[in-house]
């Protein structure tokens, strides 16, 4: 601010005028260093400068009743009185240059921490009913007081608090986050850490990530009310833009641009679940056929999450090398929806077998179909419907995230990156893509994801996701900005999309498909043979509905113990009852028992490598003296196994979705079932009848009570009618 000043002794070439000299009040927030840097410039041009950055918001402004915070010379201070005087209820000098910036810094981090605490203190007393007109005065008198208390609660009685976060700010959080970030700065070049400042930063970037940033802290009490249902989820999540296409319309410009071929690394083979028509491999030899197929996508079962990391990352880099010699910019490594895998392990060993300098990363867990959803950058697992909704928790609070082999603590998606990476420099620039820039329309994701691609300090982008539409945006966005940037895509190597089932669909439009019904899954009569593997709580709930509706299923238990102590014996006797089972032309259900033991060392990788080996020599011994029509397998891990290693399966064809979250294949005429259907059931899909459903389905029963399972299952209203027992149609 320039302050005229008449000087009391003429110019000597001009005599007879006033000399007008000038001095400049810097009002604004800055770093110390800035405001020094500024004081020797303006000094070194004969220009007084005072550090003067103000407080006391828009409403002190207009009432000239701001604090301002001064750092330069006295005899400064003394000529800008009559201004300060004007502008201000209070100001002092608090040193020479840079000291009223320093001093602004203080109170910017108080005035972080005071709006964080109203915030939650004033989220947690709506949560708790208190009736705020009879609350505030109290806590006006009480320790609790501050300004920004009585701030946010005098404008959260005067407005509809759920309008708050749409309405514009003359304090909007934005001019937060410069401020912040300089305080932060400020803290660490000081070998401090302040807990508040940083809490209230990441407040200002997710209410900036969800299109909120003109709006006021006090409408963030809104924002810390944590979702609880999917319908939660969808009333807070901005709408799609008018200029973003339909679904279909994405799809179809999607599926048109399905070429190359694109590569799908699968670190289990249940990440078929929503794709159909394309192939299945369980090697990655000469993979030049693939690359060139006119198919849109093509899988290979690299099966990696049943091994160590260090064998995860050698065979994910020996499929690098073969895929390298296709020349592919985009990779696929689908992994699991609730955030298992070896991240960031076979991610990196990919790229390196390809020949990837630093590729772009971008994480995209989502799976519709399954209930992996993920907004405000939180990924959530959608529980089973109930009146209409579905409970949303957190992935960091669900089982999955206890995996003694892959567990983590982290639901939002960059902090689950930062934790995975532990901290890795290499990962430390992830960012971000918001509901808010997806439903912008394709080209403000094109535009961000343009911005990763020639910025390599970023190396992974986590997107949000609440349904197909959204990811069909993002694909689009991010085949866009590939094509608009191949020297940065080709200087950084090409991009690797490590995500669940949603994001192939959508990065091949792969059009949906109707569920598969008994005809397309079972053209041969006779028993069939049903493997459980999975040890998650969802897969015990299922086995147990499974044996109490389907009585008609032979129970075949694989004790865990028994393998760890005598595995030949526990083969041969539970090989020998279910081989009875098909002979007699029943069908058999092989399920290991449900105590988990986990004590080897590795997250129980030892344990359950040998069990699955046991649980695979069982399948291969009953498949040598039957032929099952068909074959069910539940569990990742357990049904690459079963399909690779006891049925000798080399390539398949993905026939579709049993229900949603449940693939099945027509395998191939190497197998030693060739042509039969095999289904792939992830051990964390489905509620706790969709097993029992799902066999019933692929064996054909009948019966009022199995068509209200199925339809259930499959989101269709249940028809009213009696009814027996299922039995299997022979």
């Amino acid at each position: 601010m320039p302050v005229p000043h008449r000087s009391t002794e003429p110019a000597r070439a001009h005599p007879t005028h006033w000399l007008i000299s000038t001095q400049v009040l810097n009002l604004g927030t800055s770093s110390v260093g800035w405001a020094r840097e500024a004081h020797e410039t303006c000094g070194g041009a004969g220009v007084a400068y005072l550090d003067a950055p103000v407080s006391g918001g828009p409403e002190g402004a207009a009432a000239g009743s701001l604090a301002v915070f001064l750092g330069g010379d006295e005899a400064a201070v003394r000529r800008a009185a009559p201004v300060l005087d004007a502008i201000a209820a209070r100001f002092a000098r608090l040193g020479p240059a840079g000291a009223g910036a320093g001093a602004k810094l203080v109170n910017q981090a108080l005035v972080a921490a005071n709006a964080q605490g109203a915030a939650e203190g004033l989220a947690l007393a709506e949560a708790l009913g208190c009736d705020l007109e009879q609350l505030l005065p109290l806590l006006d008198g009480a320790w609790a007081a501050s300004t920004m208390l009585a701030r946010s609660g005098a404008r959260r009685l005067g407005a509809d608090p759920a309008r708050l976060a749409f309405e514009s700010s003359a304090a909007p959080l934005r001019n937060f986050a410069k401020d912040l970030a300089l305080v932060r700065d400020a803290a660490a070049g000081r070998g401090l850490d302040l807990p508040a400042v940083r809490v209230a930063a990441e407040t200002v970037a997710a209410a900036a990530a969800r299109g909120a940033a003109d709006c006021d802290w006090a409408a963030v009490p809104s924002f810390l009310a944590r979702p609880t249902t999917a319908n939660e989820l969808a009333r807070a999540a901005p709408p799609f833009s008018a200029a973003v296409p339909t679904a279909e319309a994405l799809r179809a410009a999607l599926a048109a641009q399905a070429s190359p071929s694109l590569p799908v690394v699968d670190d289990d083979p249940t990440g078929t679940q929503t794709v159909h028509g394309v192939a299945v491999r369980a090697d990655w030899a000469d993979l030049s056929g693939e690359l060139r197929s006119d198919k849109s996508c093509f899988y290979l079962l690299a099966n990696t999450r049943a091994l160590d990391e260090a064998a995860a990352v050698a065979r994910n880099r020996e499929i690098g090398r073969e895929l390298r010699r296709g020349g592919p910019r985009l990779v696929v490594s689908r992994s699991d929806s609730t955030l298992r895998g070896h991240f960031p392990a076979e991610v990196d060993a990919l790229a390196d077998g390809l020949g990837w300098r630093r590729p772009l990363v971008l994480v995209a867990p989502q799976f519709f179909g399954g209930g992996r959803v993920t907004a405000d950058g939180v990924h959530y697992v959608l529980g089973a419907p109930a009146d209409g909704d579905r409970p949303a928790t957190p992935a960091g609070e669900t089982e999955f995230a206890r995996d003694r082999a892959f567990g983590y603590r982290r639901s939002r998606l960059a902090e689950w990156v930062a934790e995975k990476t532990r901290g890795s420099a290499d990962y430390a620039h992830t960012w971000h893509l918001s509901l808010h820039a997806i439903r912008g329309g394709v080209r403000a994701v094109q535009d961000a994801f343009e911005a990763a691609l020639l910025d390599e300090t970023v190396r992974a982008v986590c997107v949000d996701g609440l349904e197909d539409r959204d990811m069909l945006v993002v694909a689009s966005g991010l085949k866009a900005a590939m094509a608009a940037q191949r020297g940065a895509l080709h200087a950084r190597g090409g991009v690797v999309v490590r995500s669940a089932g949603s994001a192939v669909a959508a990065l091949t439009g792969m059009p949906p498909k109707p569920f598969l019904g008994r005809e397309a899954l079972s053209p041969s009569s006779g028993g069939g043979l049903v493997v459980v593997g999975s040890y998650t709580q969802k897969t015990s709930a299922q086995l147990a509905e499974l044996r109490r509706r389907c009585g008609w299923l032979d129970a075949v238990e694989v004790d865990v113990g028994e393998v760890l102590a005598d595995a030949e014996g526990a083969v041969a006797r539970a090989s020998a009852a279910a081989a009875a089972a098909l002979g007699a032309g029943r069908s058999a259900c092989v399920f290991t028992s449900r105590r988990v033991q986990q004590d080897d060392g590795s997250g129980g990788l030892v344990i359950g490598a040998k069990v699955n080996e046991a649980l695979c020599a069982v399948a291969a011994r009953v498949v040598e003296r039957a032929t099952p029509a068909f074959v069910v397998a539940k569990g990742g891990i357990t049904s690459n196994d079963v399909a690779v290693k006891s049925l000798g399966v080399r390539r398949a064809d993905v026939l579709g979705q049993v229900i949603a979250g449940v693939p099945a294949w027509r395998l191939g005429r190497e197998s030693r079932l060739p042509g039969a259907s095999y289904v792939v059931f992830p051990g964390n899909v489905g509620d706790a009848d969709d097993l029992a459903n799902v066999v019933e389905t692929v064996a054909g029963a009948s019966g009022a009570g199995v068509r209200r399972g199925v339809d259930r299952a499959r989101g269709r209203p249940a028809p009213r009618a009696g009814g027996g027992r299922p039995r299997p149609r022979r």
